[in-house]
C-alpha cells in the first residue's frame, strides 16, 4: 500500500537581512574632506611656525627670498649751540697752534691770517725785523721767509722768484707779473701794537 499523499504545508520562511551600502558619492565626498581639513591644518602649522622666526622667508617655486625686518628710521634733532662754535684753527699771540704758522719763541705776532687752503703769520723779531710764516693745508707744507710791509696795510715775503703778498683780503702769491694763486682771506687779525722788547745786550 502506498502512503496517502500529504500536501506540504507551507510556513512562513524568514527572508535574508538585505545588506544597507551608503552611496559611493558620499563616502567618496567625506574622505576627500577629511584630507582637506588635514591638508590645511598641516600648511597652517608650517606657515605658523616659520612666521615666527625672527627673519621671515617666502619660498617661491625653486627660490627663497629672505625678508629681513625693517628697522625704525632714527630722526636726528639737531639743537642749536648756545654757546658760540669752537674755531677749527686755534690762535694766539704768537699764531696758530699746533701749526706751522706760527712765530718763534723770540718773535711776536705782527698779522695773523686764514684762506680755505693757507695759514699765514706775519712775525716780529726783537731787532725789529719782520718774518713770514705760511702753512699749506693741502699737504702741510711750510715756509718760512724774510718779509717786509708795504703801503696799505701789506706785507710782502719773498722766496727765489715766487713772492707772497698778505693783506685784510687776500693771500696773493705771483711769480714776476703771473699770479700763481688768490685766496681771499677767511680771518685775518692784525696786531698794531706790540709789546717793545729789548735786544741783549
Amino acid at each position: 500500500m502506498h502512503p496517502s499523499y500529504q500536501p506540504a504545508r507551507r510556513g512562513r520562511h524568514r527572508k535574508a537581512p538585505q545588506r544597507q551600502w551608503l552611496p559611493v558619492g558620499i563616502g567618496m565626498a567625506a574622505a576627500a574632506v577629511v584630507s582637506s581639513l588635514l591638508t590645511a591644518f598641516v600648511i597652517i602649522t608650517t606657515l605658523a611656525s616659520k612666521f615666527s622666526a625672527k627673519d621671515s622667508v617666502y619660498a617661491v617655486g625653486a627660490r627663497a627670498y629672505e625678508v629681513k625686518p625693517q628697522r625704525p628710521r632714527q630722526q636726528v634733532f639737531t639743537e642749536r649751540a648756545a654757546a658760540l662754535p669752537v674755531a677749527a684753527f686755534a690762535s694766539d699771540g704768537s699764531g696758530f697752534v699746533d701749526s706751522q704758522a706760527r712765530c718763534r719763541d723770540t718773535q711776536t705776532a705782527r698779522a695773523i691770517g686764514r684762506t680755505e687752503g693757507s695759514l699765514v703769520v706775519i712775525c716780529l723779531d726783537r731787532t725789529g725785523r719782520l718774518e713770514y710764516h705760511g702753512e699749506r693745508l693741502s699737504d702741510r707744507a711750510a715756509l718760512a721767509t724774510s718779509a717786509d710791509a708795504t703801503p696799505g696795510r701789506r706785507f710782502v715775503a719773498r722766496n727765489y722768484q715766487v713772492s707772497y703778498a698778505v693783506s685784510p683780503t687776500e693771500l696773493l702769491v705771483t711769480s714776476g707779473s703771473s699770479v700763481l694763486k688768490r685766496e681771499p682771506m677767511v680771518e685775518y687779525r692784525e696786531i698794531l701794537s706790540t709789546p717793545v722788547v729789548v735786544a741783549p745786550r
